[in-house]
């Protein structure tokens, strides 16, 4: 019900006569189950006074790059790029058929801009691997499903997970992998001190 109430009032507002909307209803349930609240969803889809072909995402680097990271609920705040993500893992000894317990906690990365470094791109070819850039610096994580393990996979989530300061961000396969990086590049010059 407050789903259907979200999306009323976001269509109700990009409907109105002064904004121009550049999404669709399938862009607003995408941002939805993406974390984004309402008024990002305005400021994605929508601009007062603008003719529709002046409007862009691309205006606006930090909502460029929030839409273009592949998962739950993106933010920048504080110089940290926050992001919450599904990453599954296989830990322990293989089994008779060669297969291996495996786990897939949901993970809230926090990652300070300042002095961070871009190590590496990945692109998705096809239907073959998946759009992502490999970022090393200051990385905080937080399992937010935590308790749903037992000691041998919090040791496992620890030792494959936890203890690194490089990490992959998921990026959209629909989104142009180099323009994400120029934006990220961008951000992170403007939260590190010059030395």
């Amino acid at each position: 019900m407050r789903r259907q109430l979200i999306i009323s009032t976001i269509i109700l507002v990009l409907g109105a006569g002064t904004l121009y909307a550049e999404c669709s209803r399938d862009d607003v349930d995408y941002y939805l189950s993406k974390g984004f609240n309402p008024e990002q969803i305005t400021r994605l889809c929508g601009k007062e006074a603008s003719p529709p072909s002046t409007l862009s995402v691309a205006d606006d680097p930090k909502l460029m790059l929030l839409a273009a990271i592949d998962a739950k609920q993106p933010e920048l705040t504080d110089g940290r790029l926050v992001y919450t993500e599904k990453q599954c893992l296989e830990h322990g000894i293989s089994g008779p058929f060669g297969r291996r317990d495996r786990i897939c906690p949901e993970i809230t990365f926090q990652i300070a801009l300042a002095n961070l470094q871009i190590t590496d791109h990945s692109k998705r070819v096809g239907i073959f691997g998946k759009n992502r850039i490999e970022v090393k610096g200051n990385i905080q994580y937080k399992v937010i499903n935590q308790s749903e393990f037992d000691e041998v996979e919090k040791r496992a989530l620890a030792r494959n997970i936890l203890d690194k300061n490089t990490v992959f961000i998921p990026i959209q396969s629909n989104v142009k992998i180099t323009d994400v990086m120029e934006t990220l590049s961008g951000l992170i010059s403007e939260n590190t001190a010059p030395q």
